[in-house]
């Protein structure tokens, strides 16, 4: 595929294709993007973020790596298909769960750190704005449990591709929905971990926060997933050429939530104020 890469197996297929690879004996990340849904300068404003994230030192995150060739970025053919592709450092560890307290405050924590460096970050970035919320602070854009990598207490962050201009509240709003609709078969746990609680706890010992602005975010949030799966022509990739199955959990979700069922959970974010 690469000259001077050897890759293994794919860990990740939705808008592109992350695989398990190594160079020069020494493991990494491969992410191979459709040129019709990332643009290379897109990548590059990620990887130049990245880059910086990683240098300030205060946030664990992935290293952009240089190719064989010398190079950040390089094009390739696999099954067919044109891709342009990047290489990061292989970060080890696991997602953490929904149902973790001390991970719920942990993962808080993490996030405001993020925030309070990305506000740090003077240099400009050609990002876009979140459409619907749209603010002038940068935000990671889909931090969320399978973004996390947690070994022996220490937190990683990975897949920026999502980076943008917004508000903090819609990102720790967009969290909680991620949080929400990974305990959707397990609702009383969740409750009784009391996540939403110990997560805002963690963001806000360090960051202040307008609640009134999450909880609303959430809801907007939601919003959307509906509006998506009604017409799927301006859903995200990921949902638009997903399986009918799957469109079906995610419409049982949008159910479930207007039906109230995770108000136990959602009332703690105004409590929290």
């Amino acid at each position: 595929m690469i000259d001077g890469i050897r890759v293994g197996k794919c860990i990740r297929q939705v808008q592109n294709l992350v695989f398990h690879a190594s160079m020069n004996g020494r493991e990494c990340i491969l992410r191979l993007n459709s040129p019709e849904h990332r643009a290379p300068r897109r990548i590059c404003e990620e990887l130049k973020l990245l880059d910086n994230i990683y240098r300030d030192g205060r946030v664990r995150v992935a290293k952009p790596l240089l190719f064989p060739s010398g190079k950040y970025f390089e094009k390739c053919q696999y099954n067919g298909s044109a891709y342009n592709a990047v290489l990061f450092s292989f970060i080890e560890g696991v997602n953490p769960n929904t149902v973790s307290s001390g991970q719920a405050f942990a993962l808080g924590r993490l996030l405001a750190t993020l925030h309070t460096v990305l506000s740090e970050l003077k240099l400009p970035y050609e990002f876009p704005a979140m459409s619907g919320a749209v603010g002038e602070q940068l935000i990671h854009g889909d931090f969320n449990c399978s973004n996390v990598l947690v070994d022996s207490n220490s937190y990683a962050i990975i897949d920026f591709e999502d980076v943008c201009y917004s508000t903090y509240e819609f990102e720790l709003a967009n969290s909680l929905y991620m949080a929400l609709f990974d305990a959707r078969s397990s609702v009383k746990q969740f409750d009784d971990s009391a996540f939403i609680k110990r997560f805002l706890e963690g963001y806000t010992q360090s960051r202040s926060l307008n609640l009134e602005k999450v909880r609303s975010y959430v809801d907007l949030r939601v919003w959307k997933l509906a509006a998506w799966l009604q017409e799927p022509s301006i859903a995200p990739i990921a949902i638009a050429s997903s399986s009918d199955g799957w469109k079906q959990e995610l419409s049982e979700f949008v159910q479930a939530y207007d039906r109230g069922e995770f108000d136990r959970s959602l009332n703690a974010i105004i409590k929290n104020s």
